[in-house]
């Protein structure tokens, strides 16, 4: 009788584990298949950001993203067109034939409201992979918390009314403009294209210690002064402009110096992909040092659009976003708890985080032909 009671408890504690762990793949089924309403589950007025992004790898190579936001009590509306005609994508920063921000009537914000209301969005599904061209369309509100981004429209009618009325907002401007070029990731410009005439100011913030540098350019002269970096100013002329970097390494061998010592000035962070050390630049912010915190950390890395590789940190740290434009080398932290490292270009809301001290051959090579595993420590 006893060894039947164990038989009888052993079964039943078997069938109480399948069942848990049958609860817990219906709960996660029902977390993808659960559906957000847009104006019903989701109010206008808590609506954050909203992403439309169409590109084109193929022959005639062609990008074009829509965003529209709230900050600071106000809407906006962001807008970039990338072309590359008669020749194979994806396009890059240097392919930006126009971009611009306006901010939004309440006329207009409600016209957009409008548009998105009915709306579906549910748990992100990236498919950029795929090849397909678009549009991928991301909708962020107040305590989304990352989970449901991907937005589709009521209808097909909408979606379209919606491209029109984003042609309406995005400023029509036939000046001619010419490119602002840089020999380094690490000179930021607000813009890339600029008319003749316009002031042009770039910055260029990550200074390495022991460190000599030279800026200089073929094409333009330009005032050079500092402000927590380096600063440059000038007016456009009538071609294009590129901006050079030499550096030189300063740092002087104190043969008298013990290893404790130079332990103390290399506390950065290292970083390894597929196990080999590379060369990287931390950004000296919050979101840095609580990375730093996390430490070591083991990322399985995904191939994403071409461009980039992202991995989960498996939990959220503290992110500053801005809507900026990356380049190869960039370390990047998206949604708060995913890195991103990139060995092309994308214009998103990113948090910047370093940036990999190597040229894009060699960021390609070890980064666009496959998943990778990075190590930081």
């Amino acid at each position: 009788m006893r060894r039947l009671l164990l038989i009888i408890t052993g079964i039943l504690f078997i069938a109480m584990l399948a069942g848990c762990a049958a609860n817990e793949e219906a709960g996660e089924m029902s977390l993808f298949s659960k559906k957000m309403i847009v104006g019903t589950d989701i109010a206008f007025e808590d609506i954050t950001d909203f992403y439309y992004t169409e590109e084109n790898i193929n022959y005639d190579a062609y990008y074009q993203r829509y965003r529209f936001y709230a900050e600071d009590g106000k809407h906006f509306f962001f807008h970039e067109t990338r072309e590359r005609k008669n020749d194979y994508g994806p396009c890059t920063e240097e392919d930006t034939v126009q971009t611009g921000t306006i901010e939004l009537s309440d006329d207009q914000w409600s016209e957009f409201t409008a548009l998105v209301k009915g709306g579906i969005v549910t748990v992100r599904k990236d498919t950029a992979d795929s090849g397909g061209s678009g549009p991928w369309l991301y909708l962020y509100w107040t305590n989304d918390k990352s989970k449901y981004q991907q937005f589709s429209f009521e209808s097909y009618e909408t979606e379209a009314k919606f491209e029109e009325f984003c042609l309406i907002l995005a400023p029509k401007d036939d000046t001619v403009k010419y490119k602002l070029k840089f020999s380094d990731s690490i000179f930021e410009s607000e813009r890339t294209m600029y008319a003749p005439g316009e002031e042009v100011i770039v910055r260029y913030d990550i200074i390495a210690t022991d460190t000599d540098y030279r800026f200089y350019s073929d094409d333009v002269d330009f005032e050079e002064t500092y402000d927590g970096g380096y600063v440059f100013t000038f007016v456009m002329p009538e071609h294009d402009v590129t901006l050079k970097v030499e550096s030189r390494n300063s740092m002087e061998y104190d043969p008298n110096q013990s290893v404790a010592d130079m332990n103390e000035v290399s506390e950065d962070m290292r970083l390894l992909i597929d196990g080999k050390e590379v060369p990287v630049t931390w950004k000296d912010n919050e979101s840095v040092d609580e990375l730093k915190d996390k430490c070591p950390l083991t990322i399985q890395m995904s191939m994403y659009g071409g461009f980039e590789q992202v991995g989960s940190l498996g939990s959220n740290i503290t992110r500053d976003d801005e809507q900026i434009t990356t380049d190869f080398g960039d370390i990047v932290l998206y949604s708060g708890d995913q890195i991103v490292i990139f060995y092309g270009s994308n214009s998103w809301a990113y948090t910047r985080l370093g940036h990999v001290d190597m040229t894009k051959e060699e960021l390609t090579e070890l980064l666009g032909n496959g998943d990778v595993e990075i190590v930081i420590e």
